[in-house]
């Protein structure tokens, strides 16, 4: 009974500078994967074919014109962002340490189930087709370098702020 008040305690109540630490580090960590998918080359599309896929929630089949138009990365980049935010929000609600190692293993696993997530659902919402052009072990290197780098700033920025 004790740890169950414990857990509910951890999930109601929040460090706000932890919190606040953890979307910096999200958004960090989406600008490095965002540059990190332009250097991969996907045949159908430019460097910034990573906003296009985001932006096919929105659009559909139409954000992977050669020529999209602006909006399509715009909306892209915006959800990318918000989903970076998101997990780094959730990341820094989840955890309370510092230390390297065990953020590099949580972020890990964070990264695998981003990975399945993108095999599981990322059909149901974005252009099927184009995300079948994209490799596994890109998006697995994608999401490890989303997640890898959120864990690596949490704990060297959580040392250093003494958050």
């Amino acid at each position: 009974m004790e740890n169950e008040t414990v857990l509910l305690d951890s999930l109601l109540h929040s460090n706000v500078k932890r919190v606040g630490l953890g979307i910096f580090c999200g958004l960090a960590a989406s600008m490095i994967m965002l540059l990190v998918t332009s250097l991969f080359h996907i045949e159908t599309s430019g460097r910034l074919w990573w906003l296009q896929l985001c932006g096919s929630l929105v659009f559909g089949g139409k954000a992977f014109l050669f020529n999209a138009p602006p909006p399509v990365y715009i909306a892209g980049l915006i959800l990318h962002v918000f989903l970076g935010a998101l997990c780094g929000f959730l990341v820094g609600k989840m955890t309370s340490h510092n230390q390297l190692g065990p953020m590099l293993f949580y972020t890990f696993v964070l990264g695998f189930l981003c990975w399945l997530a993108s095999n599981m659902f990322g059909p149901d919402f974005l252009d099927f087709q184009y995300l079948q052009s994209i490799g596994q072990w890109v998006r697995l290197v994608i999401f490890m370098s989303f997640t890898l780098s959120l864990g690596f700033l949490m704990a060297t920025l959580g040392k250093v702020l003494k958050v």
